[in-house]
């Protein structure tokens, strides 16, 4: 990369590599002269200071990052990235890095001076000796420079995964990776020195960093950055940069194109041109056919244009991209296609968005148990390529690849399959909910929820399963406008009915937050295992939940038992009073006997639903909501009940049971 940056230089001096938009409109401006005698005169002070090899960058301001992590590049040192957070939970997971990859120096601005010194104790719990140099004071734009002094370090730097959950995982990118993923990019999105990246993407994070920052310098253009939470504070600012700049190249997680087309009003897209914005890649994470044609229609009055879409798929294994690029078809496979291919974005049967072509130079196979797939059979996603890490810093990698027909790949953790040379990403292996041994998909699961309830955000559903069982629950943050006029029974049962209907499934529990309470990675990924973690110690801020909101409707476990035990024994009261009493309790109707059909007890749809719920949850049986909805009467569904539990607590004893 420092060879990248020497050629560009000589290229072309004054050219301006980086614009740092400021948040009041004050941006300033570094050109690719200033950049290569900054990064040289802190690299050559880092070779004579540095006494390790790996040096943790800690910054908030994107400019001094730069100049460090190519000061580290051309002193020969192995840049580790961080995010920067007061938060507790962050100064955490930046002490777990240090002591992960053994790092003694950390490299860091002014600014968080007072920051270090207050946590240092706890982030370098593990080498107190440590040395942080605060590299805003050492840069003098003056001196003798000499390129011919870079020491090249065969690893360019580590980047921690942004959804590790427990130990940190550190993924080793070495330069002929990042090398390699450089041209893969450039080839996928045809960039060269003219074009004009704008990004608000977190810089540490390999889709910011790798994708625009690096990238820029490998190609010799311009960047545009903004802070991430400009862009969430005011989303407009992301496009109004690229109007302004004329930008051609920009990219975002799913979530930020839906959350443009919810806050900027027809009048203010009105007032943007965004005819310049060639290629907007959409990754990171599941891609939702909805959000590109809302966004495509929202901003057509801008002059953006759909097929500027550039659906991708990554990872932080394979130093970012592995596949996205534009797929093109011969007359003869056009001719036996059996679905329309010549569309920019293909999608599959299942509502599926296309991911792109796999990059040049890039094995991917699909494969189940070692054994490669079929075309659009689906398995988890095994790579191997120039780009794929040798694996992870101090760890055990033996389980990180997988031997497939005589060849070791990486394994992804993704599930997916191939369609023509079109990569499809159905989901993670390990957020996979598993229900009567039916594979359900938490993305499905949130998306059918989202598209259907407008008092829920977009992407503000996040689905999981409980691990230690076939349950799984649904979280949904509410919009800030539905919190004090909503029902929250009736949207829990319109989300039960919701599900049932479609995927013939109903969740354990249903929690409703406010917005921005859902844990997500800092690229806006939702973190499924640590909402698990924080629904299991109740530390999701919940407003309200369906399980709690239910107690009084539930029986304990012991009557349960006892009416499952009368049942066995023959006899069927203790259940009529049992259903009787649900049911009275819910519609506030006295007097409801066995024979009273539902219309008489005031069972509706919806509380017949919610009924169904509550007798599968204290009973333990599956009641299928269509047969339940066939019948008319009290008395019916006693019956079936009772059906239902011989069929799963009896013994074999030759007693044939009619369903």
């Amino acid at each position: 990369m420092i060879s990248h940056l020497e050629y560009h230089c000589i290229q072309n001096p004054e050219k301006t590599a980086f614009v740092f938009l400021g948040a009041t409109n004050q941006d300033t401006f570094l050109s690719y002269r200033e950049l290569r005698l900054e990064v040289t005169l802190l690299g050559c002070y880092l070779k004579n200071n540095c006494s390790g090899n790996r040096v943790v960058l800690l910054y908030q301001n994107t400019r001094d990052f730069i100049i460090a992590f190519f000061a580290c590049q051309f002193a020969g040192i192995i840049a580790v990235p961080v995010l920067f957070s007061r938060s507790k939970r962050q100064t955490d997971k930046i002490a777990k890095i240090c002591s992960d990859c053994g790092a003694t120096e950390m490299l860091s601005s002014c600014e968080l001076k007072d920051f270090i010194n207050q946590n240092k104790p706890s982030i370098f719990s593990s080498a107190p000796d440590a040395k942080v140099i605060f590299t805003d004071n050492l840069i003098q734009k003056n001196g003798k420079t000499d390129f011919t002094t870079a020491k090249l370090n065969p690893i360019s730097f580590l980047q921690y995964t942004s959804g590790s959950t427990g130990s940190p995982k550190g993924v080793i990118i070495s330069q002929d990776n990042l090398l390699f993923n450089q041209e893969m990019i450039r080839e996928a999105y045809q960039t060269s020195n003219n074009t004009i990246f704008f990004s608000w993407l977190p810089f540490q994070h390999d889709m910011g960093l790798v994708g625009k920052i690096l990238q820029n310098i490998f190609i010799g253009g311009t960047c545009v950055l903004m802070s991430p939470y400009e862009f969430i504070r005011k989303p407009i600012r992301w496009l109004e940069g690229i109007s302004k700049y004329r930008a051609t190249h920009s990219s975002a997680p799913n979530f930020a194109y839906d959350l443009c087309t919810t806050r900027i009003s027809p009048e203010e897209a009105l007032g943007l041109d965004l005819s310049s914005w060639k290629v907007a890649i959409n990754g990171s994470e599941p891609i939702n056919k909805l959000t590109l044609d809302r966004f495509s229609e929202h901003f057509s009055v801008s002059g953006f244009q759909a097929n500027s879409f550039y659906p991708s798929y990554g990872l932080a294994e394979a130093t970012l991209v592995v596949s996205g690029k534009k797929q093109t078809y011969t007359r003869s496979e056009i001719a036996k296609s059996r679905e329309p291919v010549n569309a920019d974005i293909i999608i599959s049967k299942n509502g599926l968005v296309g991911l792109g072509e796999v990059g040049t130079g890039t094995n991917l196979i699909i494969a189940n148990e070692g054994l490669p797939c079929k075309e659009e059979e689906e398995g988890e996603v095994f790579i191997k390529g120039k780009s794929v890490t040798a694996g992870y810093w101090n760890k055990d990698n033996s389980d990180l690849f997988c031997s497939i027909n005589g060849e070791m790949l990486l394994r992804t953790g993704d599930t997916g399959f191939l369609y023509g040379r079109q990569l499809f990403i159905t989901g993670r292996i390990k957020e996979q909910i598993i229900i009567r041994g039916q594979k359900f998909y938490p993305y499905e699961i949130e998306q059918h929820i989202a598209s259907f309830l407008s008092n829920i955000e977009r992407n503000g559903v996040c689905a999981f399963d409980l691990t230690d069982n076939e349950n799984f629950v649904v979280v949904a943050e509410l919009k800030r406008s539905a919190l004090q006029q909503l029902s929250f029974e009736s949207l829990f049962v319109e989300m039960d009915k919701l599900l049932l209907d479609y995927f013939g499934i109903y969740p354990y529990d249903i929690v409703l937050t406010g917005p921005l309470a859902l844990p997500r990675t800092t690229s806006g990924k939702l973190m499924r295992v640590k909402c698990r973690e924080r629904y299991k110690t109740g530390t999701l801020g919940e407003i309200s939940s369906r399980l709690k909101t239910s107690d009084k409707f539930r029986i304990s476990p012991n009557a349960a038992g006892n009416i499952i035990k009368d049942v066995l024994l023959g006899s069927s009261l203790s259940l009529e009073q049992y259903l009787t009493k649900l049911v009275s309790d819910k519609t506030k109707i006295k007097d409801i006997v066995a024979q009273s059909t539902f219309a008489e007890a005031g069972l509706d749809s919806i509380r017949t639903i919610e009924l169904i719920n509550k007798l599968s949850e204290d009973l333990g049986v599956r009641l299928e909501t269509h047969r339940v909805f066939q019948m008319n009467s009290m008395a019916d569904l006693v019956d079936l009940l009772e059906k239902l539990i011989w069929l799963i607590h009896a013994k074999p004893i030759g007693k044939e049971i009619t369903l």
